[in-house]
């Protein structure tokens, strides 16, 4: 997993530095984004411009964006996006699929303020009440092959959560949140945000989160007449902080989460423990050159086995530590012409917690990982559109030379602009992928990416889009559980899908609307067992249905209220379960079509400013939702989703 210079927590270099800044911070008494339209960003590429002008399909979701789906975690949020889907995994770990395919193990980078997330044993980002969403900015999403940027840790895409900056929410809020439903306590919420400008061009930006939920309430009858209480067997408790101080050219961050959950069919529960601390320093070389250095230390206790005695459970539980540089340049040659780049590296290392135990790929306690790139893009701005030519050249411990080269085209006409990108991208294997073998050959992924999007402005905030994409996976890495051992990753030959998504943003002071739709279908050449429907290989693949769509919006009445609507619509859901009647045979079920509504109300008080009140019914019709395993693996789809009732109360003291 490579790292690149995104912007932490500040959407603009230019801006902090401006001698103006202390005029404009203490015009931001309400929590509108001002300083920089939504509609940029740098996830995409090396610095942050126009979305119109990245290459690829880039989706930012605004604060009232996000506040429009009604939704009370980031999970929540990211159903609503098209090419998004959520499956899952063993263990009841949620993870999502990109475009119809599954992307859960180290195929999309997820981010918060650009500080990588993604455990480092497995590459996975397990979601589900494991961050609060009461600060955030934004959500940046890169629905489209990451490689040349981030390297092998995002072929698939994407995906950065930005928090608010003391530019844009002044003083300390403290956030309480609960939720009943079906009877249980199904979350508790206590977030404390402090953002202060200290003085000059320094800031600092603090968050602390305790949060104690369920991720599902629902009962769920097996084939053997036996219930499966979801509510019983759910329970996660998630701890965050987050530090973060800006002055002049320099950032640092510090970041911890504990995510800890019950199994919901399993005597064990699961500890994902992360801690980062990022450190950036910016600076301007000459009149044409910039630079940035990074540095980011992480250390995991990466999907640790809880209160098991199960020998392959505990030979998994490790400590991994992981130190990254990077060194990104950007020169312009004259108006026309630049060229983006740098030099990225890291070393990893890792050991087993239990020291009788070893890693079966060096039979040692220990293992360490390096991993080396040169990457680059060349831009030219002319009058017939932006044409952009790169790639990045990576060696890991885990992989030969690796080369993955981005063509992009960018036109803009007026309101309406054009999108065109051809992008290899790769998925290096990780340490358990190689640990639990069997194949000590196990090869890397190969993706070859293209896509063309249309799109037009309705405004300096507000756009529609529709873009259109084929993605093929060369020997994908696959999960495995019915081969020469229980857990297996193996190399299959192709997976793919190409399809179309379209989407429609509106933000204004008045009201704010994201409505999107998403299709696809398996290409013709696909051969992967463990992802197709053996009925109908090209109709889907498993856990993620072909067909979804998405309506949410926010509108404000009056200064003192505010209502969302949303909905969520998604297609029939297949999955390979285990017969409990013949635990040898796999039964194909079929999940119906689901509508999901949501309905809420915020209140701000007339005489009390500083005080929100947003209380909300999400699944009002309590429909039934599930989220199925995108493998023939066999565990029972999950049900979410049964009707919930949120309070949550915010209070801001200005300082």
């Amino acid at each position: 997993m490579m790292i690149t210079d995104l912007m932490s927590w500040s959407q603009s270099d230019s801006l902090q530095s401006s001698p103006m800044i202390g005029n404009i911070y203490n015009l931001l008494l309400e929590d509108t984004v001002l300083t920089s339209s939504p509609q940029q960003s740098s996830v995409a590429g090396y610095i942050n411009e126009d979305i119109r002008e990245t290459p690829g399909a880039i989706l930012i979701l605004s604060a009232d964006q996000i506040k429009a789906t009604g939704a009370t975690d980031i999970m929540d949020v990211l159903m609503t996006v098209p090419g998004i889907g959520l499956g899952r995994d063993v263990d009841d770990v949620i993870g999502v699929g990109m475009r119809g395919l599954w992307a859960h193990e180290g195929k999309v980078m997820f981010m918060f303020n650009g500080i990588p997330l993604n455990e480092l044993d497995f590459g996975s980002y397990a979601l589900g009440n494991r961050m609060p969403i009461e600060n955030i900015s934004r959500i940046e999403i890169y629905n489209g092959p990451g490689s040349v940027v981030y390297g092998g840790a995002a072929a698939l895409g994407v995906i950065n959560i930005v928090t608010k900056t003391p530019l844009e929410m002044s003083g300390t809020r403290i956030t309480a949140e609960s939720a009943v439903s079906n009877g249980l306590s199904s979350s508790n919420l206590i977030n404390v945000t402090s953002n202060h400008h200290l003085g000059g061009e320094t800031y600092v930006a603090t968050q602390v989160s305790i949060k104690s939920a369920l991720r599902s309430t629902r009962d769920q009858s097996l084939s053997d007449g036996n219930l499966i209480s979801f509510g019983d067997s759910t329970r996660i408790q998630s701890q965050n902080i987050f530090i973060g101080v800006s002055k002049k050219n320099f950032k640092t961050q510090f970041y911890l989460n504990n995510y800890i959950y019950d199994v919901s069919d399993e005597p064990y529960g699961i500890m994902m423990l992360s801690m980062a601390w990022d450190n950036n320093w910016h600076t301007r070389i000459s009149k044409k050159t910039t630079m940035t250095l990074r540095s980011i230390y992480q250390y995991q206790m990466p999907w640790f086995n809880l209160n098991s005695s199960d020998p392959d459970l505990i030979s998994t539980n490790t400590i991994t530590q992981r130190i990254t540089g990077s060194v990104i340049f950007n020169h312009q040659f004259n108006s026309k012409l630049k060229l983006s780049g740098g030099v990225q590296g890291f070393e990893q290392y890792g050991r087993v917690f239990a020291k009788e135990l070893t890693y079966s790929i060096n039979d040692n306690n220990r293992i360490r990982i390096s991993d080396f790139a040169l990457h680059g893009e060349l831009s030219r701005h002319g009058k017939i559109g932006i044409f952009r030519l790169g790639g990045r050249v990576e060696k890991n411990t885990f992989s030969e030379i690796l080369y993955s080269p981005r063509f992009a085209y960018n036109k803009i006409l007026g309101k309406y602009y054009f999108k065109v990108l051809l992008s290899d991208a790769f998925k290096v294997p990780t340490v358990q992928n190689i640990n639990l073998g069997p194949e000590e050959n196990l090869r890397h992924e190969s993706v070859a990416s293209g896509e063309f999007t249309i799109g037009k402005n309705l405004g300096s905030h507000s756009s529609a889009e529709i873009a259109g994409y084929r993605t093929s996976i060369f020997n994908p890495i696959v999960y495995a559980t019915d081969t020469i051992q229980v857990d297996n990753y193996l190399n299959r030959a192709v997976a793919g899908t190409e399809g179309i998504e379209g989407r429609i943003l509106v933000q204004s002071k008045k009201i704010s609307l994201h409505a999107g739709f998403c299709l696809y279908r398996v290409i013709g050449n696909s051969d992967i067992a463990e992802y197709e429907i053996a009925e109908n290989k090209f109709k889907a693949y498993l856990g993620l249905p072909s067909t979804r769509a998405s309506f949410s919006s926010f509108y404000r009445l009056n200064q003192i209220v505010g209502v969302n609507f949303s909905w969520l619509y998604q297609g029939k859901n297949f999955s390979y379960e285990y017969d409990f009647l013949n635990p040898e045979e796999k039964v194909l079920f079929s999940q119906p079509e689901t509508f999901i509504m949501n309905l809420g109300v915020q209140i701000i008080p007339d005489r009390m400013k500083s005080l929100r009140i947003i209380t909300g019914i999400n699944n009002v019709f309590d429909s039934p939702f599930f989220v199925a395993s995108p493998m023939t693996n066999g565990p029972v789809s999950m049900p979410l989703y049964a009707r919930q009732l949120t309070l949550n109360i915010q209070y801001r003291f200005n300082t």
